[in-house]
């Protein structure tokens, strides 16, 4: 069975950013949803599997819904381009690291900034 590359695609819940060029994941079939808003930096899924994050270059956080293929909640205020995000265990929380080196923290349900890091001199590549 010969497996394709859709970009802006998503399969069930397998999810990979390639540098600069967008969301991809790997399909065997013609993809369930579509999602997009650009060159994506950053994504992660839901502790419970229902919701993914997305970084992106034009410097946002989106929450998204998988099965509707909506976007529930857009995170702001971090700047500059965003390269990693997770969810808390909890799912509670979301954190997003940007290229200015920042890391912030936010209320996953009601999008309220709880904590800003500074103090990287380079981008932050990677939070957990």
């Amino acid at each position: 069975m010969a497996m394709r590359f859709q970009r802006f695609s998503l399969k069930v819940v397998a999810l990979l950013c390639a540098l600069g060029f967008g969301a991809m994941a790997a399909t065997v079939t013609e993809p369930l949803r579509q999602f997009g808003y650009g060159a994506l930096w950053a994504s992660a899924l839901s502790p419970d599997g229902t919701q993914f994050l997305t970084g992106s270059a034009d410097s946002k956080v989106r929450l998204w819904d998988i099965a509707s293929g909506e976007v529930v909640r857009v995170f702001t205020g971090l700047g500059s381009g965003i390269r990693s995000v997770a969810f808390s265990p909890d799912g509670k929380q979301v954190l997003a690291g940007n290229d200015g080196g920042a890391v912030r923290l936010w209320d996953a349900e009601t999008g309220d900034s709880l904590k800003t890091f500074s103090g990287h001199t380079a981008r932050v590549n990677s939070v957990a």
